[in-house]
């Protein structure tokens, strides 16, 4: 399995005692605590010797916590001993016990954290686990979220006219984007990485463990990891003072995925005292001209395109809420083509939706309004309304004049006039959906419930949101047939798809990052290494292109790029403080990039007003070469993802803001067309269809 693991090591738990046990571990260490000391030693299992490595899902501290509190922590790896199981990503509650704020010259500042009578799964049975160690690292800060990797070979078929790909996907794996997290040597009792901060165990009441600080109040942050032990084994002598358990030996530093690396000692005639030479890192190849785009600069105003149509679009319901207080861009407006003279138009209209608890789809966030334009006839030709339950993105675009929209509890796959063509169940709440540029794989991600009903209570009042659930991932082939799966219990980074194979994303120490393509046939390749001070967003579209989003580890200026499968960088584009990110889509000749203008300058992750945006600008680029070959500009933008679509040909251009649908020609044009902004009333279109 192409799978990140952490490497873990056993733990041996060395005992220094005066009987004939002192050479054995803890087999010897249980029989010298016997009575009678001819007893036969047997060896135990080394499954006891390993540690429960656990993660804090919140951060925990003597401010907000007091005596009674729970908390919650996450098993970082299967662990096995004493009769009991946990699970990787399992939740285990925590107990707070004690809780005291420092004063100066008289006490320190302690919290003491017990794990009593936690449940083993497929069991009924409880252990009690004790804190022996804790360590935090405040420079990884990187999301550890596996994502899908298939395992899947391409055979070409056919003259060189007419070639046919099929895929053989032997499965489907889930790999971690690891953190390059080195977890040192911990020994009992002991803290690293959390400044002032002490531990001792079997001090606080019921024989917890106490953190303790004479310097400040004690405070452990999110995804601190600690260390538990079984207390039958961390008290199990406690009278002796000669006991010592070693928790981590020798600790392997994690590795990123996708390098060759050996586990043994390699032989060399290079004398030890020789230095290595580093290998120097290849970040993104540099972008040269005429093969590449460097630098956007703003469009001049004379050079910007004219209008051929536009669509009044508040009569269909259309209603802006620009005053709306949001923290991110949305997905409530989306558009895209169902042919030369077809266009979707999808939005939110704000309607109050009823709580009715007896509805099927009681659980509505959103209601979705979607009409078919025929620009060419200028009439509606088809009306859909549905509800979702979630803010997620709902239409994409599919090759052949085709979209797939998310209705209630399917995907939906559209043709012309909005007839649904294949129907897609869900079985659950839709986590994610990518789609490789030319349509041919599809990977669906479902949400399924992890945890008990009182456990996902607990989990959102702790965390303000919902926890990480178990995801379900489907990959379907180009008739939406299922031909691989997996099952992770955390959420789950959506794949990357290439029509060559898949691209991942690896992080490593130092805002350190490499992309690696997974062809479909032969070994995987580095595209390229790069440093970003920002998690690095990827993406593919058509016709066969990545787009990476990065930002400067120094000035937090954000960049993008458009890369080749190889590497070969198409586009590099720079944004200003006023930009409010980008988005890009593609067909075959062309593809655009649209960036968002705010009247001012709007900080990462700050709340802002749909009203704070003023324009969007959308460049046209050569799909061959990168060169600019039209330029946009249209006031009053949604705050919205998408809102955007160029036609199948590459010819047309359809663009959402100021309540209108508005067309203009994918290459230079200079006339504007006095179509009227407003088509016929949608109260009796000709054909009207309901999905």
């Amino acid at each position: 399995m192409n799978r990140l693991h952490q490497t873990q090591t056993q733990h041996p738990i060395r005992v220094r005692k005066q009987s004939w046990c002192k050479a054995f571990r803890v087999a010897a260490f249980f029989c010298s605590v016997l009575h009678d000391v001819t007893a036969r030693c047997e060896p135990v299992s080394g499954e006891y010797h390993r540690p429960i490595q656990v993660q804090l899902v919140t951060f925990v501290d003597v401010h907000h916590f007091h005596v009674g509190s729970t908390f919650f922590v996450k098993v970082e790896d299967d662990w096995t001993g004493l009769g009991c199981f946990f699970r990787k990503d399992q939740i285990l509650e925590g107990r707070v016990v004690a809780s005291s704020l420092r004063r100066k010259k008289e006490r320190p500042s302690q919290l003491a954290l017990a794990f009593d009578k936690i449940p083993c799964l497929y069991d009924k049975v409880t252990i009690d686990l004790v804190l022996a160690a804790a360590f935090f690292d405040p420079a990884v800060n990187i999301p550890n979220a596996p994502f899908p990797v298939m395992r899947a070979t391409m055979s070409t078929t056919g003259g060189v006219k007419n070639i046919q790909r099929s895929f053989v996907v032997q499965g489907l794996d889930l790999a971690a984007m690891g953190k390059g997290l080195e977890r040192p040597p911990l020994e009992p009792g002991e803290v690293k990485g959390i400044k002032g901060v002490t531990l001792r165990m079997d001090a606080g009441p019921g024989r917890s463990s106490i953190l303790e600080s004479s310097t400040h109040d004690v405070w452990l942050d999110k995804e601190a990891l600690l260390l538990l032990v079984p207390s039958s084994i961390a008290f199990l002598h406690p009278s002796s003072p000669n006991v010592e358990v070693n928790l981590s030996s020798e600790t392997t530093p994690a590795t990123e995925p996708g390098e060759n690396h050996t586990t043994g000692i390699a032989k060399s005639n290079v004398p030890p005292s020789a230095p290595a030479i580093p290998e120097p890192p290849r970040d993104f190849l540099p972008c040269q001209p005429p093969a590449c785009n460097a630098d956007v600069l703003p469009a001049v105003p004379a050079h910007l395109s004219k209008a051929l149509e536009s669509i009044a679009i508040r009569p269909f319901g259309y209603a802006p809420r620009p005053q709306r207080e949001i923290g991110e861009l949305d997905n409530d407006d989306a558009l895209a083509w169902l042919g030369s003279h077809q266009v979707i138009v999808a939005f939110n209209p704000h309607k109050l939706i009823s709580r009715d608890p007896t509805r099927s789809n009681a659980s509505a966030l959103r209601r979705i309004h979607a009409i078919v334009v025929d620009t060419s006839a200028r009439k509606v030709i088809s009306t859909a309304d549905w509800e979702l339950a979630d803010r997620q993105a709902y239409l994409w675009q599919l090759a052949n004049d085709r979209v797939l929209v998310h209705v209630d509890s399917e995907l939906r796959i559209l043709g012309p006039d909005m007839q649904v063509e294949v129907r897609i169940p869900l079985d659950g709440p839709l986590a994610f959906v990518r789609t490789s540029p030319s349509s041919v794989l599809m990977a669906v991600g479902v949400i399924h419930e992890g945890h008990s009903p009182e456990l996902h209570k607990k989990l959102r009042e702790a965390l303000d949101h919902d926890p990480d659930e178990e995801v379900r991932v489907r990959i379907l082939d180009k008739n939406f047939e299922t031909i691989a799966q997996a099952t992770s219990s955390r959420g789950v980074m959506a794949p990357v798809l290439l029509d060559e194979g898949q691209v991942r994303l690896l992080a490593a120490p130092q805002a350190r990052y490499r992309l690696e393509m997974i062809p479909w046939q032969g070994q995987p390749t580095t595209i390229a290494r790069f440093s970003s001070g920002c998690l690095p967003s990827v993406s593919s579209f058509a016709p066969d292109l990545l787009f990476v989003a990065t930002c400067s580890p120094q000035s937090r200026v954000h960049e993008y790029r458009v890369l080749r499968p190889n590497g070969a960088v198409v586009l590099h584009g720079r944004s200003d403080p006023q930009n409010l990110g980008q988005g890009v889509l593609g067909v075959r000749q062309n593809f655009a990039v649209k960036v968002l203008h705010a009247k001012h300058a709007i900080v990462d992750g700050s709340t802002f007003h749909g009203a704070d945006l003023d324009s969007a600008e959308i460049r046209i680029y050569r799909s061959t070469d990168g060169a600019n070959v039209n330029s946009i500009h249209t006031e009053l933008p949604p705050p919205s993802r998408g809102a955007f679509a160029l036609s199948a040909d590459g010819s047309q251009l359809a663009i959402l803001s100021d309540a209108k649908v508005t067309l203009f020609g994918a290459s230079q044009v200079s006339t504007t067309s006095t179509l009227p902004e407003s088509l016929p009333s949608p109260s009796a279109p000709p054909s009207s269809t309901r999905h």
